[in-house]
């Protein structure tokens, strides 16, 4: 959540804020574009990487996971339009939406293949989690979960 603050602050500052020299050489180069590609891949690995310790199935964390792109997408679109209506010396680029999207694009494929390297819990730890959490809720009256292990 830091980092989307941050990512949110950077892509509001006014247009003017580097020197004149820096931003021709970044122009020339498209090294902006480098930057967004950047700073989207790693916004959406960052979002995605968390949700894996939850315990979800592989194929229900790689739709999350894909959602978790497409909400990054439109961030990256409303936070242009964002900037060409509200921040100063700033303009909608059509090329950042597209490298916004490109690095949710990346953020995602490294997120779903980290995820296939994961293998799914078995039946017995399913069954153990869930008696544990039973327990957990029913307190005293744990007991009577044995006769069903």
């Amino acid at each position: 959540m830091l980092y989307l603050i941050l990512v949110t602050v950077l892509l509001c500052l006014p247009g003017k804020t580097f020197n004149d020299v820096s931003a021709d050489w970044m122009e020339q180069y498209h090294i902006d574009k480098v930057v967004h590609i950047g700073i989207f891949a790693l916004l959406v690995f960052l979002f995605c990487n968390p949700i894996q310790a939850k315990g979800f199935f592989n194929s229900l964390i790689v739709k999350v996971y894909f959602l978790i792109m497409i909400i990054a997408i439109v961030y990256g679109l409303i936070m242009e339009v964002v900037q060409d209506s509200l921040i100063a010396n700033r303009s909608f680029d059509w090329l950042d939406v597209a490298a916004d999207a490109v690095g949710a694009y990346i953020g995602y494929f490294f997120a779903k293949n980290k995820v296939k390297k994961l293998k799914p819990p078995t039946k017995e730890a399913l069954q153990d989690e869930l008696m544990n959490y039973a327990k957990t809720m029913m307190g005293d009256n744990a007991k009577v979960l044995e006769k069903f292990k």
